[in-house]
C-alpha cells in the first residue's frame, strides 16, 4: 500500500460523504439465503471497498459491528484522510482507509480473502484497464461463500444519458474553470428540461426527465457523475461476462424491484444462463438505466427457484406508518393489505420499529411469506439477517454510536444510524443531546445536565432518551 500524494479531480472536488444500505454485508447476505446459499455471518466479517472514498461507507458498518474487519481504498490522498480522522476521533480501529491506485490493488497490494467486496459507483466511471482491474480484484480475494456488490450505470438507459453528456460537453467546450461549468451545465439542463406546450413523447421526452433528475443532484455529483473524464455504461451480460472470466456468477440484484429477476417462474426451464437472458431483456424492455449486482464464485448453484420457506431464517423491519384509514405509508407510496393476518404481522413490525421482528415468529405459511417478500421488493419493509447491533432500551450509562457523535460535532445535517441508514439531524435539540451520550453519565448526571441545559425545559429526559433510541443510533 502507498500513501504517496497523488492529486485526483476528486481532490480538487469532494464527493459527498454518504452511507448506502443496499452494499451492507447483512443486504448482500439475505439475498444470498433468498438464493438458497449461505454467506458468511456478518458479526466476524471481513469486508473490502473499492473506491471507498472517505470511508464512511465501512466507517458506519464497523461502528456498529466492531468484530468486522473492512478495508476501504480510494485513490483521492483528501477523502483518505478526512477518513482516518473521523476513524480516529471515533475511537474505530476495525476499519482501515487505504490511498491505494486500483491497479496496484489488482496487482498484488491487497492480498487475503474478503466475504463481502464493494465496487459502488467506480465500475461504469472508470476506464477500460481500470475496470477489469476491479473484477480482477474481486476474482481474486473473493472467499468462496462471499458475495460482492458492483453498481455501475446500465445500458439502454445509459445510452440516454451518455447523449445528454455529449450535448453537455458540446455545451461546455473551452470552459475548464470547474465553477462556470457547473452553472453553465444547470443552465443548460433546466433549459432542456422545459416541456414544450404541445404534448411529446418518446425519447426526448425521457431524456427532458432525465435533465430533471440531473438538476436535483449536488453540483459534486453532477460535475462527477454527468461531466467526469469516463463514462462507460455497461449491460448486465457484459458485466456478467467480465465476471465470469474471473470466476464470479451473477447472482442477482440488490436493488429493490429487481430482485425477483434472479428467479425464473415455474413455466420457464431452468437451463444454464436462462436467468440471466431473462434479465438481459427485462432492461431492454423496461430502458434500465442502473444496476447493482451482485456476485458469488461460480459453481455455487443459487437457486433460480424461489422458496418462500428461506425467509422463515430472516427478520423483518419497516417504517411505514399506519393510518386511520387501514393502509399504510413509507415515503411517497401508499399501500394496503387485505389479508387480516398479514395486515396483523405487518402492524407488529412497524410498531417494533426500528427493532427486527423474526420472521418465524409471525407465520410459516408460504403464501404470506411469499407476501412479504413481494413487500421487500417493493421496498415496502426490509429483510435481515440478525437482529441488529443497537438498543431501544437505553442502561444507566447511555451510549450514543461514536461514529454519530463525531458527525454531529462535524456539523452533518445527517448521521450514520447502526443499522446503516442516514437519519436526518436538523433538530438543535437532538444534536445536543446526543453529544452527552458518551458513557460517562449515569442516568442522574444526565439529568442533570439536560435539565441545565438551554433545551431541557422543551423536552424531559425519558422522552428524548425514547426518541435517540428510535434512531437506532444507540450501542447495544
Amino acid at each position: 500500500m502507498t500513501d504517496a500524494p497523488i492529486a485526483t479531480a476528486y481532490d480538487r472536488i469532494a464527493y459527498p460523504t454518504a452511507i448506502f444500505a443496499q452494499t451492507t454485508p447483512d443486504r448482500m447476505a439475505v439475498l444470498a439465503a433468498l438464493h438458497g446459499l449461505r454467506a458468511p455471518p456478518i458479526e466476524t466479517a471481513r469486508v473490502l471497498e473499492i473506491g471507498g472514498g472517505d470511508g464512511m461507507n465501512l466507517l458506519a458498518l464497523g461502528v456498529a459491528w466492531p468484530e468486522t474487519r473492512l478495508l476501504s481504498f480510494d485513490l483521492a490522498p483528501s477523502a483518505v484522510a478526512r477518513g482516518r480522522k473521523w476513524a480516529e476521533l471515533a475511537g474505530i480501529r476495525n476499519v482501515e482507509i487505504a490511498q491505494m491506485d486500483i491497479l496496484d490493488a489488482a496487482a498484488g497490494a491487497i492480498d487475503g480473502e474478503y466475504d463481502y467486496v464493494i465496487a459502488h459507483g467506480v465500475y461504469a466511471w472508470v476506464p477500460d484497464a481500470v475496470r477489469e482491474a476491479t473484477m480482477a480484484l474481486i476474482g481474486r480475494v473473493l472467499a468462496p461463500d462471499g458475495v460482492a456488490f458492483i453498481s455501475y450505470n446500465a445500458k439502454p438507459g445509459g445510452w440516454l444519458r451518455l447523449a445528454i453528456r455529449d450535448m453537455l460537453q458540446h455545451e461546455l467546450a473551452g470552459i475548464d474553470d470547474t465553477e462556470l461549468r457547473i452553472v453553465r451545465a444547470r443552465a443548460f439542463l433546466s433549459e432542456f428540461a422545459q416541456a414544450p406546450e404541445e404534448k411529446e413523447e418518446g425519447v426526448v421526452a425521457v431524456m427532458r426527465q432525465l435533465c430533471r433528475a440531473m438538476l436535483d443532484r449536488p453540483d459534486e455529483v453532477l460535475i462527477h457523475d454527468e461531466l467526469g473524464d469516463c463514462y462507460h455504461p455497461q449491460t448486465l451480460s457484459e458485466v456478467a461476462a467480465a465476471a465470469a472470466a474471473n470466476d464470479l456468477e451473477w447472482l442477482g440484484e440488490a436493488a429493490n424491484e429487481a430482485i425477483d429477476q434472479s428467479f425464473l417462474p415455474d413455466e420457464v426451464e431452468d437451463v444454464p444462463g436462462a436467468v440471466l437472458r431473462r434479465a438481459q431483456s427485462a432492461d431492454y424492455e423496461e430502458g434500465r438505466y442502473f444496476r447493482s449486482s451482485l456476485f458469488v464464485r461460480a459453481g455455487r448453484n443459487p437457486a433460480r427457484r424461489f422458496d418462500p420457506r428461506r425467509l422463515s431464517a430472516l427478520h423483518a423491519a419497516s417504517r411505514a406508518q399506519r393510518r386511520p384509514e387501514g393502509d399504510y405509508v413509507i415515503d411517497d407510496s401508499v399501500f394496503e393489505l387485505r389479508d387480516a393476518e398479514l395486515d396483523q404481522a405487518m402492524q407488529r413490525i412497524t410498531a417494533a420499529w426500528p427493532a427486527r421482528i423474526a420472521v418465524a415468529d409471525l407465520f410459516d405459511d408460504p403464501d404470506r411469506l411469499h407476501a412479504l417478500s413481494r413487500m421487500f421488493d417493493a421496498g415496502f419493509l426490509g429483510l435481515h439477517m440478525t437482529p441488529g447491533r443497537y438498543t431501544l432500551a437505553p442502561g444507566e450509562r447511555p451510549v450514543a454510536s461514536p461514529l454519530a457523535r463525531v458527525q454531529i460535532a462535524h456539523g452533518f445535517p445527517a448521521i450514520a444510524s447502526l443499522d446503516h441508514r442516514t437519519v436526518a439531524m436538523e433538530d438543535v435539540r437532538a444534536r445536543a443531546f446526543i453529544q452527552l451520550l458518551d458513557g460517562s453519565r449515569d442516568r442522574a448526571t444526565l439529568a442533570a445536565e439536560w435539565a441545565a441545559s438551554e433545551h431541557g425545559a422543551d423536552i424531559p429526559l425519558d422522552s428524548a432518551l425514547r426518541l435517540t433510541a428510535a434512531g437506532a443510533v444507540l450501542m447495544a
